[in-house]
């Protein structure tokens, strides 16, 4: 009797793991279906990949008259990218506090970005602090 029971315990035993082993992989490629989505969407928008570069990568979404803008700046390259395009920045570098500032044209405004070893990269827009 405890074979039978045993037996029927090792079964059922089995049966979890494998729904358990299932529904991670459903749950794993789901998740790769939506990142490869989400990489595709960027990709056609010509927009810099935030999920694989997020690391040398900082973003700013904002507002101005009405008109959405978003800021993209790769650290590691000094690209700047606003609302998907690649835009031309000077880039100027302050020995004093070891800082690198980044000018740039975007729809009649004016943007600079200010980064500093150990500290946030800024934006600002028109002489206004823009927050991450």
């Amino acid at each position: 009797m405890s074979v039978l029971l045993t037996a029927c315990r090792k079964s059922k035993q089995n049966a979890i793991e494998k729904a358990l082993k299932k529904k991670a992989e459903d749950k794993k490629a789901r998740r790769e279906a939506k990142e490869a989505r989400m990489l595709a969407y960027q990709a056609d928008q010509g927009m810099p990949s935030m999920h694989t570069e997020c690391h040398d990568t900082t973003a700013w979404n904002f507002m101005i008259s009405e008109e959405t803008f978003n800021i993209s700046f790769r650290m590691y390259t000094g690209e700047v990218f606003c609302n998907g395009e690649k835009v031309d920045a000077m880039e100027t570098f302050a020995e004093q506090d070891c800082s690198c500032t980044y000018d740039f044209a975007m729809n009649g405004h004016k943007g600079r970005i200010v980064t500093r070893d150990g500290a946030p990269n800024t934006l600002t827009v028109d002489g206004m602090l823009v927050p991450n």
